[in-house]
């Protein structure tokens, strides 16, 4: 946390007219967001920023009576996100992640909790991947 201005995304002016700025939690959020749903690999100068949670969606779920913590995509995925969060976001700290198959077949629900690194408050986001 400190004094970092990050712009508001979408893009969007305020009451003043000028572009809207995140709160530290907002752009705390924003770039976990933006670090799990890059691809590992698609930025041509920082290839090992990214998440692999990709290769989720080609593993078979479990038998939907299955606890979500004995589900191996969870393990799997908290892994991608911690890796991809740490290296991308460092003042963030991963403290859960849960994924879910959608009904659809063809994409899953990625539930993370976070915070700040040495932080006690914790706070959640969902992504639906791929959006």
């Amino acid at each position: 946390m400190g004094n970092d201005i990050a712009p508001a995304y979408p893009f969007a002016r305020d009451d003043s007219g000028r572009f809207a700025t995140a709160s530290d939690w907002q752009r705390l959020e924003m770039d976990i967001i933006q670090a799990v749903l890059t691809p590992k690999g698609a930025r041509p100068m920082k290839k090992s920023i990214g998440c692999n949670l990709a290769q989720l969606l080609f593993l078979n779920a479990p038998d939907e009576t299955l606890p979500a913590e004995a589900d191996p995509r969870n393990a799997l995925a908290k892994k991608y996100v911690a890796d991809a969060v740490s290296r991308a976001v460092p003042d963030a700290a991963i403290h859960d992640v849960v994924v879910r198959n959608e009904n659809d077949g063809k994409s899953i629900f990625v539930t993370i909790t976070y915070g700040f690194a040495g932080g006690g408050e914790k706070k959640q986001t969902a992504i639906l991947y791929p959006g």
